[in-house]
């Protein structure tokens, strides 16, 4: 599962408070991660940024890797795909957090230096066994 959460974190305050939008860099070594561990992998994105993704997450729809979007269905819709796939590339939301599966997360979040950076806790949020990435 891809979750792309893009929407209310691009609002200034949000911004200005410290949280952070994965960029088309994360997806891209995110998707590479898989694909060099795994025969062929089927990603599913959920996002509320179609057209984003479409422009910025690799889709080259081979034998070895596919993606497919979950196209507007509800957030409860998502959560369910996501908790049937086998592993998560979490963007900067919550949905990541629920997914117990080879999960990978984006190290610039929050953004260094921030209100939220100095006032959050990683080891409460980011398990040891998932895998960073910047």
């Amino acid at each position: 599962m891809v979750h792309v959460r893009r929407g209310d974190f691009l609002k200034n305050a949000e911004l200005a408070f410290g949280l952070t939008i994965a960029n088309a860099s994360y997806f891209h070594s995110a998707f590479w991660y898989f694909t060099e561990r795994y025969i062929s992998v089927n990603f599913v994105a959920a996002t509320e940024d179609r057209n984003w993704a479409v422009t910025n997450l690799p889709h080259k729809n081979t034998s070895k890797e596919k993606i497919n979007f979950t196209d507007g269905e509800t957030a409860a819709f998502d959560l369910a795909v996501l908790s049937k796939c086998d592993g998560v590339i979490k963007s900067t939301a919550s949905f990541g957090w629920w997914a117990k599966k080879t999960t990978l997360y984006d190290t610039e979040w929050p953004r260094n230096g921030s209100q939220f950076y100095y006032s959050f806790n990683r080891g409460n949020c980011f398990p040891s066994d998932w895998v960073p990435l910047q």
